[in-house]
């Protein structure tokens, strides 16, 4: 399937899910399997700095955030709930879990406030009109890796064969064709792609015949290279730029409740602080956020992808923006002369690290 038709197929659905319907009911919240554990008392040195205090000004009684994987891209929005940063900013937050693109269509219907969110989705989303700010980047060049089954050693090897996705037009969508095309393949043609819905299903067929290469990263990589599977593309250690997730939410609500906007982005910074200082602890939230407990993977996630990717002043990543309007633009040219500027605003951030709370945290 074209990239093009699979974004438009994206955002038919986007805009679907955002049209009022006769007698229709409000999305259902999340089930407690999906809601993040009890949040746990936060450590003496994540209390809250006592400068640089966050705006006042009207609060919504209640913000409903969405994280769109569960994976470690997410693990910024499940650490801020985890360890009450949003609370302790005098934000309610209620979190909760959805797909990508369930998650995107709630924040466009206004039934989540912020989500983070899969770029890639949203970036395609706001170039053709839709509502939508990237206002910080959680992780600004992707993580995902390129894995193949232990035949499959050269990108001869992989040509003809099945690469897991978990859904077109997704993230691990556009990087599983930037990855082939990386290897000197034809994305188009040299491989054939199989949406598997949600990456731990996706995670679940290697193996079974269903896929020969899919993407994934750590802590899921180890017990598969233990397997003898290997690593054909890691953009990680290429300093790749790929606004891979970021803080997500529309303009109309950002302009509503600019208080708020500064109290969310404190607790995620602060959420990030805890992660990038406290590695026990962050592992430790990996392994019960993500339901894996092997130690060599969760020790490889912190390490290769957390502390690389996650900065501590998160800035939404304008070049990794272009380059995937520009990846979007092969298809529809369109695309090409979208202004990031349009779709990306650091200025939030820019505010709260003008303030000296980014540097108090760190003790600078």
């Amino acid at each position: 399937m074209r990239l093009v038709l699979a974004i438009a197929l994206l955002l038919a659905s986007l805009l679907a899910a955002c049209a009022p319907r006769e007698g229709a009911a409000p999305a259902p919240p999340p089930s407690a399997a999906d809601q993040p554990r009890q949040q746990a008392p936060a450590p003496d040195q994540a209390a809250a700095p006592t400068a640089a205090a966050p705006a006042s000004g009207a609060l919504p009684a209640k913000v409903n955030a969405l994280y769109s994987s569960r994976n470690v891209d997410s693990l910024v929005f499940y650490v801020a709930d985890k360890y009450g940063f949003w609370s302790q900013e005098g934000l309610p937050v209620e979190l909760g879990y959805a797909a990508s693109n369930t998650a995107d269509a709630a924040l466009l219907s206004g039934q989540a406030q912020v989500i983070a969110g899969g770029g890639a989705g949203a970036i395609a989303a706001a170039a053709n009109g839709a509502d939508v700010l990237l206002v910080a980047g959680i992780f600004n060049s992707t993580p995902f890796r390129l894995l193949a089954e232990p035949s499959i050693r050269t990108p001869a090897d992989l040509k003809g064969k099945r690469v897991g996705i978990t859904r077109p037009g997704s993230v691990t969508d556009m990087t599983a064709r930037l990855a082939v095309e990386r290897l000197g393949l034809d994305p188009r043609s040299d491989v054939e792609y199989v949406a598997m819905g949600d990456i731990r299903v996706m995670l679940a067929g290697f193996g079974t015949g269903a896929i020969q290469a899919g993407m994934a990263y750590p802590p899921d990589t180890a017990p598969l290279e233990d397997q003898g599977y290997n690593t054909l593309w890691d953009p990680a250690k290429e300093n790749f730029p790929f606004q891979h997730k970021a803080i997500e939410v529309t303009a109309d609500w950002a302009r509503q409740y600019p208080a708020a906007m500064d109290r969310l982005l404190r607790g995620a910074i602060r959420a990030i602080h805890f992660i990038r200082t406290n590695r026990t602890e962050t592992i430790a939230a990996i392994s019960d956020f993500i339901n894996v407990t092997d130690q060599r993977g969760l020790a490889d996630a912190y390490d290769e992808i957390v502390l690389p990717l996650i900065p501590e002043e998160p800035y939404a990543s304008v070049e990794g923006t272009r380059y995937i309007l520009d990846f979007l633009a092969r298809d529809n040219p369109a695309m090409g002369s979208v202004d990031p500027a349009r779709i990306v605003d650091n200025h939030w951030v820019q505010q709260i690290v003008d303030s000296g709370f980014v540097a108090q945290l760190y003790g600078r």
